[in-house]
């Protein structure tokens, strides 16, 4: 058995320990030596979705001021099923391909921690490897089945509920990245882990998205330059939190 294998294996049968203050510094240090590299690189990719979101617009309405009132008064509920389906397959596809550039930028958090030099090309890597294809898989089928689950909630007027699935999906799949890219786990080893093992501390771990998310988010404050420069945050924290209950003693 592989020694991370068994280490993880070791992780579930008798539990961890997070220090709470190590795991925060962690994140912050290494979130301040990758913030250059991975703001340039959230700005393009940003940049890019905006770009391919604007030409599906234009592409479906005959033109941009059908699109500007079509989109004011936007609602899933007014859809057809085959645009829903359309406006699913799209939305998913575009969130797998950020998922594999998520993926890109937890590696660099690590490069980073590891004191190596952080370089843009570490965040694009896994769009040649087979764990960029597992991730890429993972996060489309999983943005179908909840956005699925969402419409079904916000048209029953459950639209908190509806919140709270997908906080809750994010904290219960918050290791599954880390560890496919990391450990080569399958899909369904990968999910399997990050549930049990988050389950160990289920509270806690939900504080700690809670507050990095809402740190993360803050740079709303600050508009669009604000938030890409605080959203690699998440993606730092998610490596440190996987460090701690993985490599840690």
């Amino acid at each position: 058995m592989p020694a991370m294998i068994k280490k993880i294996k070791d992780r579930i049968e008798n539990g961890y320990t997070i220090d709470s203050i190590s795991l925060y510094k962690d994140t912050f240090d290494t979130f301040k030596r990758m913030f250059l590299p991975a703001t340039l690189v959230m700005f393009l990719v940003s940049a890019v979705i905006f770009f391919m979101y604007l030409m599906v617009i234009l592409i479906y309405f005959k033109t941009p001021q059908q699109a500007l009132e079509k989109m004011e008064g936007f609602s899933l509920e007014q859809l057809e099923n085959d645009e829903l389906a359309v406006y699913f397959i799209i939305n998913a596809l575009l969130n797998a391909l950020f998922s594999v550039v998520g993926a890109g930028f937890i590696s660099l958090a690590k490069k980073v921690s590891e004191n190596k030099l952080p370089t843009i090309g570490t965040v694009f890597q896994y769009f040649i490897k087979i764990s960029g294809l597992k991730v890429f898989f993972f996060v489309f089928m999983v943005q179908i089945l909840f956005s699925i689950l969402s419409l079904y909630l916000q048209i029953n007027s459950l639209d908190l509920v509806a919140l709270f699935c997908l906080f809750l999906m994010h904290a219960l799949t918050i290791l599954v990245v880390p560890l496919i890219i990391f450990d080569q786990l399958s899909i369904l080893q990968a999910l399997t882990t990050s549930v049990r093992l988050v389950n160990q501390q289920p509270l806690k771990i939900f504080l700690f998205l809670f507050f990095m998310g809402s740190f993360a988010l803050g740079g709303l404050f600050l508009f669009i330059i604000g938030i890409l420069a605080t959203f690699p945050l998440l993606y730092a924290f998610i490596y440190h939190l996987y460090s701690h209950i993985i490599d840690k003693e």
